[in-house]
């Protein structure tokens, strides 16, 4: 038992990605007794009055950033922010946590100063994902930098905790004197997700002009385009599956819907069988009980067999078939080895020729859900901490 846990994520407080991961592992940790008190930091441009944390024995400690637009020195911004929050804490019973590599670098940073212990959760090779999907040069300085503090981490952690075997299996090799790496994959709330046709948004839709039957085929995309994931060959699937089948229809849950529009007259798709647009996090769920197969390319590349894509356990825990990339995580061999989707290899255009499944029938979605729970479920991969704290 600690009687306070600092816990740091590198993004807002009310953003998709820490509503969705990071306060589930927050409540997590204080409904086992694991934390008295936790002290969530996060980056934040601005504060909404409107923004109300209300987290028993949880408090928010933001800290604004913005002068800079350099992500360089946002960075080193946000870490003098966290640190002046956490170096007059008490020492005893305290714990830092953070999510993620490019938190933990910080982590690492004011627990070298403080003396307080620090674990990272989320553990990726991040400094490889930026280089390989030629976002940062090799050689650059944030690639150095990055690459310096995710070697500080693995060797001064108290635990990693990564989110595909694969990961936690070569550090482990590489590392012969690690025994504190655990794995925990990019999890969802099963309870969350349900088979339950939502015919309010069904009709919703219909009402919007789209051409639906009960025989249109439908296919999903859940987040954005370009870095680590692909984006002309998503929009040449797209194409190939409408010159498949004219009625055809792809959802696309994207932040930009713009962009996708853009896209969609560039690649001569009919824009009457597209729906982009940005929901909140929460909406999700309701779109995916509506489709029949959720899409996710990862861009391939080295060390892609080391991430944990969290739409295809959205898809999963909606009962969807999940058309993946290959050597994606843990995932793509999950979903092959238990027939529940199918991995291409973009490298050799096998997107192309991807032939557009039938649809999902109910008591196949319900054999996806029951197949995918242990692997992606919440509930059962967050037994994994108390492994760690006991």
């Amino acid at each position: 038992m600690y009687d306070r846990i600092h816990f740091i994520s590198y993004w807002p407080r009310f953003s998709g990605i820490t509503q969705s991961s990071v306060i589930p592992t927050i409540a997590y940790l204080i409904k086992q007794g694991i934390a008295n008190h936790i002290f969530l930091y996060t980056r934040e441009i601005d504060i909404s009055k409107n923004q109300k944390h209300e987290m028993l024995k949880v408090s928010w400690c933001p800290a604004l950033i913005g002068r800079f637009e350099n992500s360089g020195l946002q960075l080193i911004e946000t870490t003098i922010s966290f640190l002046n929050l956490i170096r007059n804490e008490p020492r005893q019973k305290s714990l830092i946590i953070a999510r993620g590599a490019t938190a933990g670098g910080i982590a690492w940073f004011i627990s070298k100063l403080t003396r307080i212990p620090f674990i990272v959760e989320s553990f990726e090779p991040h400094s490889a994902y930026m280089t390989e999907s030629g976002v940062w040069p090799k050689n650059s300085l944030k690639a150095r930098l990055q690459r310096y503090l995710e070697k500080k981490q693995i060797i001064n952690a108290c635990a990693l905790i990564t989110v595909s075997r694969a990961y936690t299996e070569l550090l482990q090799a590489e590392y012969k004197q690690l025994s504190n790496v655990y794995t925990i994959p990019c999890t969802v709330s099963f309870q969350m997700f349900n088979l339950k046709h939502p015919g309010e948004l069904y009709q919703n839709i219909l009402n919007a002009g789209y051409h639906l039957s009960a025989d249109t085929k439908i296919g999903i995309y859940v987040g954005q385009f370009g870095d680590i994931y692909y984006k002309e060959e998503f929009f040449e699937l797209l194409a190939s599956l409408q010159n498949q089948d004219p009625n055809f229809f792809q959802i696309i849950l994207t932040p930009k819907p713009d962009l996708v529009y853009d896209l969609i007259e560039d690649y001569k798709i009919n824009k009457q069988q597209v729906m982009a647009k940005a929901v909140d996090w929460t909406e999700i769920p309701l779109y995916l009980r509506i489709a029949d197969f959720g899409i996710c390319l990862v861009r391939q590349s080295k060390h892609k067999r080391f991430c944990s894509p969290i739409k295809t356990g959205e898809y999963m825990a909606a009962g969807l078939p999940t058309l993946i990339s290959k050597d994606i995580g843990d995932d793509s061999e999950f979903i092959e080895q238990n027939n529940i989707g199918w991995v291409v290899d973009i490298a050799n255009k096998e997107h192309l020729n991807f032939i557009l499944p039938s649809k999902t029938s109910m008591k196949e979605a319900e054999r996806i859900r029951t197949t995918s729970y242990p692997f992606k479920s919440r509930d059962n991969c967050f037994k994994v901490y108390n492994q760690i704290f006991t």
